[in-house]
């Protein structure tokens, strides 16, 4: 099961997701489900799992931004100091 590729070991990342699947409740799924099942037929027909793999995508692109823009904030404050210490000197 979290062997997700099929090589007979378990990567980091597999892990990580198996994890999360172990630690979230079934409830959150059932929701997550039911906010892509817009048409509350019990199944996701090939639109909806688009929508669903759509919004996942965007989220995880939103998130590696957010990332980009800490490490940027980051980066300028560390630069800030450097220039300071230089002056200082």
């Amino acid at each position: 099961m979290a062997d997700t590729d099929g090589d007979g070991l378990i990567s980091y990342p597999e892990y990580l997701f198996f994890l999360t699947l172990l630690a979230t409740p079934p409830e959150h799924f059932a929701i997550a489900f039911q906010m892509f099942d817009t048409d509350r037929s019990g199944v996701l027909d090939v639109d909806e799992f688009q929508a669903m793999m759509y919004t996942e995508a965007m989220t995880e692109v939103g998130a590696i931004q957010r990332q980009g823009r800490r490490e940027r904030s980051v980066n300028r404050v560390c630069a800030q100091c450097t220039q300071a210490r230089a002056a200082a000197t």
